[in-house]
């Protein structure tokens, strides 16, 4: 009897746990709504490192030794500079009927042709036939080119060299512009009677010259005339 009663009462309890038991379709649905939610999480997360910028990697250098792996063409090396030595170089002094009175720069076997032309060339007053064209020239020559006044003078003194000197010497005698008279004055290239005068009227005005450029205050010299004379005068 007891036994029954007790049988009895164990399987009201199952009963009971029966009916507070979730039904098992609730549970499905669970599982799926949990692996669902964690699909969309893994997916947004993978999403995210895709699009995410990530820093370059380097690609690696290779070093190349160009002595083992390329010949150098002998055109691309820069050709040697060849200067002519200083002992080639002749330099003297052009003076008198050229254009471009001054220092002029001559190669080897240069002779006084190669030095008037180098000097911008003769003038039209320029008397050639004074001087030998086909002298050599060496290093500190100093040709003064004559007019026609100078080369009757320097004719009546003597035959004269390329130097322009009379009687053969190496230098001409220089003329002091503050005490010559108007014969020697007009010795010099490009003054004639009436510059002389000229030269002679202002330096007893304006008192004596001091220097080259002076000669241009003088009515009748100018630029070219004044560079002529360099070398020629003094004071």
């Amino acid at each position: 009897m007891v036994r029954a009663s007790h049988a009895g009462c164990m399987a009201k309890h199952l009963e009971r746990i029966e009916q507070h038991k979730p039904p098992i379709w609730r549970t499905k649905v669970a599982l799926s709504a949990v692996l669902m939610l964690i699909v969309v999480v893994l997916t947004v997360y993978g999403f995210r490192w895709l699009v995410t910028d990530r820093p370059d990697v380097p690609e690696p250098t290779v070093a190349v030794n160009r002595g083992e792996s390329e010949s150098v063409d002998p055109s691309d090396e820069p050709a040697p500079v060849v200067e002519t030595p200083a002992s080639e170089t002749t330099i003297v002094h052009v003076a008198g009927e050229v254009k471009r009175p001054g220092i002029v720069e001559l190669g080897p076997d240069s002779r006084v042709v190669d030095a008037i032309e180098s000097a911008g060339g003769p003038t039209d007053a320029a008397q050639l036939d004074a001087l030998n064209l086909a002298a050599a020239v060496n290093d500190g020559d100093y040709i003064l080119v004559p007019n026609q006044e100078t080369a009757t003078d320097t004719n009546a003194q003597g035959p004269p060299t390329h130097s322009g000197a009379p009687g053969g010497t190496d230098a001409a005698p220089k003329v002091n512009v503050n005490t010559a008279d108007s014969a020697e004055l007009e010795t010099l290239p490009g003054i004639g009677p009436a510059t002389a005068a000229d030269i002679i009227a202002h330096r007893e005005q304006h008192g004596p010259f001091t220097q080259l450029a002076d000669l241009e205050a003088v009515s009748g010299i100018g630029p070219a005339t004044r560079e002529r004379l360099d070398g020629l005068v003094t004071w």
